[in-house]
């Protein structure tokens, strides 16, 4: 168990589809389904898992099956392969109406307002950490897409909008879905969007949050992923563009670790 330094958002929910339940199932991999969470394994890791679950027993029953200890104890370990799902993160709305969040090897089961209710823990999660942990930074010490300066480019030709960007970030995100084809990231968004993009749709989003960010004047600060070489590396280009087209010296950023693996 970890020591909490600070619960960034918290709410309580009710209980969920399967909360009562537990099963092993085995289709094109063996899932443990455990209340409304499901772990996807491959059969070796199964196999390896059995074995754990035996050792652990024995060893329970061996210091007096107790409630709770005062330190941790160890009671069974192994090394795992790796897993089938291990880089994925998606959130998927299903036919009968109800969401399943997957992140790894693990997939957990929401109705439409808990996923409401998790959407908005992690958003408020996220604020206090920008809060907490954002710090001054000289934007000439960060590394950016290239994009970046035509998307600067585009701003000098910025015309006035009633465009929501939220809506136009969802649009893109439609074409993630439609395609389906996951390849380099070369217009400044997350890794995983897909390639093309219609410029167009890049543009107007732009411009819309161009103007989101000037009316209501938004000091969010920027992400950036620091490299092995310990440079930072801009994630938000199109924020990131907006904040040089002001002509801003230095920005508000949050560093996240991350391996030098980053690809354009």
């Amino acid at each position: 168990m970890g020591k909490i330094k600070t619960i960034l958002s918290e709410k309580e929910i009710g209980p969920g589809f399967y909360s009562e339940t537990a099963r092993i199932e085995i289709e094109e991999a063996v899932h443990l389904h455990i209340h409304d969470s499901r772990f996807i394994w491959t059969k070796e890791t199964f196999l390896q898992m059995i074995e754990l679950f035996k050792e652990a027993e024995m060893q329970y029953y061996a210091i007096g099956c107790p409630e709770t200890t005062e330190k941790m104890q160890l009671l069974s370990g192994v090394d795992l392969p790796k897993q089938l799902s291990h880089n994925r993160i998606a959130v998927e709305e299903q036919q009968d109406g109800k969401c399943h969040i997957h992140f790894k090897d693990l997939r957990i089961h929401l109705g439409m307002g808990d996923l409401y209710v998790f959407c908005e823990t992690f958003e408020n999660a996220w604020l206090a950490m920008c809060m907490d942990h954002s710090k001054l930074v000289d934007i000439k010490d960060l590394k950016y897409h290239p994009v970046v300066d035509e998307y600067v480019e585009w701003l000098k030709e910025y015309k006035d909008t009633s465009e929501n960007w939220r809506f136009l970030k969802r649009t893109i995100a439609v074409f993630k879905s439609a395609i389906g084809d996951y390849s380099k990231r070369n217009l400044g968004f997350p890794e995983g969007f897909p390639v093309p993009i219609d410029p167009k749709v890049q543009r107007r989003y732009l411009y819309a949050l161009y103007k989101d960010i000037v009316e209501k004047d938004i000091q969010s600060p920027i992400v950036c992923y620091r490299l092995k070489d310990n440079s930072l590396q801009v994630v938000n280009s199109h924020r990131f563009a907006i904040e040089k087209f002001s002509g801003a010296s230095s920005i508000k950023v949050v560093i996240a670790e991350k391996e030098s693996n980053w690809k354009e």
